[in-house]
């Protein structure tokens, strides 16, 4: 097994990670391995489409509103200093991103435009047309490129982390491009690698995003925290087979759409007195009684009213996806179903990003801050990754470096693995999350839910091929997050029992 040495090792290529990785590079001179499993362009960041929440207009907002927002979002279970801290954090971050290079939508007079999302009481989203994390994503790879300190390494699985003799980590084991095991050594490792959402059927996230990191940390005992808070968005293009789902952003009922069953009935003031823009939660879950109680697979997203010239100008992405469906928007309305997206919950973090383990950081959706709560409020996401990936790196430069001397751990045995086996079992895992750990649960399903994914854990023996790994890793996420549910004794944000589902879905 071959070595390498480093002063920071980033695992993820994201916003969280590169946009450390640049704040680090230009106030230091330490080395930096950034290894992403996937392509540079292969990231959650990359597929966000509706942009960043901000109070930028301090005239018709307030950095109070936009707190007051995300605490009611979150159901109670938000920690308020880390909001507060974030959301005046914002201004700051965003002016940053755009002295980096990145563009945002303006309006004729040269001003930021600012949009309206579901739980948002102002206007303080700003985006790149629909496709803001694909301008933030390239803005911060070319930033990074800019910096000789910082090496990127394509195509690199990361297995476990390690530990040395006191138990803090320092550094990672790796599979490279050829299958081919390493250790990467670091004084201080950054754990920055997205969600889970393909442990779900339907979902917005690409091939990557299967809980690696948060299945790493848990292994070796890192503090993991609200795992059962998995945020599904509810517009997602109805496509059997798609995978990654389509998302159709948030944006989009901001300017008006309106979501309507199949009778062609509006139906969401049902629901909650703020129609189409509730929260997230409220609107899956009305979206998951409409279906069944309707006996049908997917409802409809209606933008007909919505002037066509402002949709193709604002939302080229989407106007194009439906276009190559077939769907002319004047006349047609989009089918949609909620689709996995978002994890409120991940390794517990403090106010600067360091886990419960010396020397390991978190960021990203991988870590649980205390931002998000029971329920992310649209738009905080990228906010979230951009200002703890600045409060790591503060703190990592003002932080004792990490002894990187290790005891190499014992390793997975080697063993001859049929790859039919791992497809299927992540195709049953993939359908045991959907229907039984979804958008409404019960005690009786996530038990026996448990019981299933124990079973699969113990009658899969792992090899060192990245799907084999893939499926270890889901399985243990799988773990967390039922676990997790079954702690809670109320509906609370995004997690709702079924008993209660016939009453009242607020």
């Amino acid at each position: 097994m071959s070595v390498l040495q480093t002063d920071i090792l980033v695992i993820g290529g994201g916003i969280a990670g590169l946009s450390f990785a640049e704040h680090v590079g230009r106030k230091s001179s330490k080395r930096i391995i950034i290894v992403s499993k996937g392509a540079l362009l292969e990231t959650n960041t990359r597929y966000a489409q509706g942009g960043i929440a901000g109070v930028l207009d301090q005239i018709t907002d307030s950095f109070d509103k936009h707190i007051a927002d995300t605490l009611k979002a979150g159901d109670g279970l938000c920690d308020p200093q880390t909001v507060a801290t974030v959301v005046k954090e914002a201004p700051r971050c965003i002016h940053e991103l755009i002295t980096l290079g990145a563009r945002f939508d303006t309006t004729r007079t040269g001003a930021l435009s600012l949009g309206l999302e579901g739980g948002h009481s102002a206007k303080r989203i700003i985006h790149n047309k629909d496709h803001t994390g694909l301008e933030i994503q390239n803005t911060l790879l070319n930033a990074v490129k800019r910096n000789d300190q910082v090496q990127q390494l394509v195509g690199y699985f990361a297995i476990d982390l390690v530990l040395n003799s006191s138990g803090a980590c320092c550094g990672a084991y790796l599979l490279d491009p050829h299958g081919k095991k390493l250790c990467i050594l670091a004084a201080q490792t950054v754990l920055a690698t997205g969600g889970i959402g393909q442990l779900y059927e339907t979902t917005t996230n690409p091939k990557i995003a299967t809980g690696d990191g948060i299945a790493m940390a848990s292994r070796v005992g890192a503090e993991i925290e609200n795992m059962a808070f998995i945020q599904f968005h509810p517009t997602a293009i109805y496509e059997p087979g798609a995978n990654p789902a389509f998302l159709i952003s948030e944006a989009v009922r901001g300017i008006g759409a309106e979501l309507r069953n199949d009778l062609s009935q509006s139906f969401m003031t049902d629901y909650d007195q703020r129609g189409s823009l509730a929260t997230r939660d409220i609107v899956s879950r009305a979206i998951f009684r409409e279906m069944k109680l309707r006996d049908v697979d997917h409802v409809y997203l209606d933008l007909r009213q919505i002037d066509q010239d402002r949709l193709s100008n604002e939302f080229p992405t989407i106007y194009t996806k439906c276009a190559q469906l077939g769907l002319d928007l004047t006349k047609d309305m989009i089918p949609v179903v909620p689709a996995a997206h978002y994890l409120c919950g991940g390794v517990k973090t403090d106010a600067h990003g360091q886990t419960s383990i010396r020397g390991f950081y978190c960021l990203g959706e991988s870590a649980c801050t205390g931002l998000h709560g029971a329920n992310r409020l649209a738009s905080n996401s990228l906010l979230e990754a951009l200002v703890f990936a600045q409060q790591a790196a503060k703190h990592i430069l003002n932080t004792m470096p990490i002894k990187s001397s290790f005891t190499p751990a014992k390793s997975i045995t080697e063993v001859s693995q049929n790859l039919d086996w791992v497809a299927l079992s992540t195709k049953e895992l993939k359908s045991l999350m959907t229907y039984s750990v979804g958008i409404v649960r019960s005690r009786k399903s996530l038990q026996n839910a448990l019981d299933k994914v124990i079973e699969l854990n113990h009658r899969t023996k792992y090899s060192f091929s990245k799907d084999s790994l893939t499926l270890r890793n889901m399985l243990e996420v799988a773990k967390l997050i039922i676990n997790d549910s079954l702690q809670w004794n109320k509906n609370i944000g995004g997690l709702w029992f079924e008993k209660d589902h016939s009453q009242n879905l607020k």
